[in-house]
């Protein structure tokens, strides 16, 4: 049986089912897919490690299922609860992946996740924090643009240290995505690359106009992080103290961006601005600063900062 791609797209075979077992940051599940979309769900999953298609010990902790069912379309189930209906194969990859992501995310026992794009600047992480923040992946690739390390534009990953680790997702070239055209915003840090403390945490909203920030103290740095932590209620206390540890000798500011790559110099130029103090206290210090930077079309050089 085979159910159309699309105009111009060939036709997607689900007549034969697969399944593989996984395991990602502690949890351990199992995927069942059309045999030719399951590559683009697994390649997708960053982290995961998998077993050959087949028996496996044990039983998985939960079952994700894609299917067709005549009449009925595309759809993405969770050990037999629909997710939600989807317009196609492509549509219905992305709703799994991101069921099985924010799953992974809520009940990891290795780290702990946050809603964020992360990039790497002088061996520091420059974390921007938000549940679905709009435009966070133009920000992002403005910033690798930039010069700095691409690590992720989906979540932070933490560990019990503060520490951000790379979490590079593929992501679809056009469409269908199933098969091999995927692609990551940018090159991921090597294999062993270690995890990057965080310099700088930027919560941010969009406005159009000029961009502006104002320093944030260590602990709304905090509550920055834990507001945008993907986590179970019961990991409440160690989300606090991992993303305390993250905030502790951190830069953070709050406010507005417009322009994508304008905001990118005037964060990277910020985080230069802490690093260049060698003794490191005026940058700590500024946690606790009230004062405001603006950043205008006419002047990209240098942030300005307002008392």
């Amino acid at each position: 049986m085979t159910t159309p791609g699309g105009q111009g797209r060939r036709p997607v075979p689900v007549h034969r089912s697969v399944s593989r077992r996984g395991a990602s940051y502690g949890r351990s599940f199992e995927v069942v897919a059309p045999a030719v979309l399951l590559p683009a769900v697994t390649a997708r999953l960053v982290g995961a490690t998998w077993d050959v298609a087949g028996p496996a010990e044990g039983r998985p902790e939960t079952t994700w299922v894609l299917q067709h069912r005549p009449g009925a379309g595309w759809q993405a189930s969770r050990d037999g609860h629909p997710l939600s209906r989807a317009e196609g194969p492509d549509d219905a990859v992305e709703r799994l992946v991101d069921g099985i992501e924010r799953w992974i995310a809520a009940e990891a026992t290795e780290a702990v996740f946050v809603d964020a794009g992360v990039v790497g600047w002088r061996g520091r992480a420059l974390v921007l924090p938000g549940r679905r923040l709009p435009g966070r992946t133009t920000l992002v690739a403005d910033l690798v643009r930039a010069g700095a390390a691409y690590l992720s534009d989906v979540f932070a990953v933490l560990d019990e240290t503060g520490r951000v680790h790379a979490y590079p997702r593929p992501m679809p070239i056009g469409r269908p995505v199933w098969g091999v055209r995927q692609r990551r915003l940018a090159p991921p840090p090597p294999p062993g690359a270690p995890p990057l403390p965080v310099g700088m945490i930027a919560r941010l909203a969009y406005h159009p106009g000029g961009a502006w920030t104002e320093r944030l103290t260590r602990g709304q740095a905090t509550l920055a992080l834990i507001d945008a932590a993907v986590s179970a209620p019961e990991r409440a206390p160690e989300v606090a103290r991992v993303a305390a540890a993250a905030a502790r000798d951190a830069l953070a500011v709050a406010g507005h961006r417009g322009e994508a790559g304008e905001t990118a110099r005037m964060l990277l130029a910020q985080l230069d601005e802490a690093l260049s103090d060698t003794s490191g206290h005026e940058a700590r210090r500024a946690t606790h600063s009230s004062s405001r930077i603006e950043w205008t079309t006419e002047s990209r050089q240098a942030p300005r900062t307002k008392t």
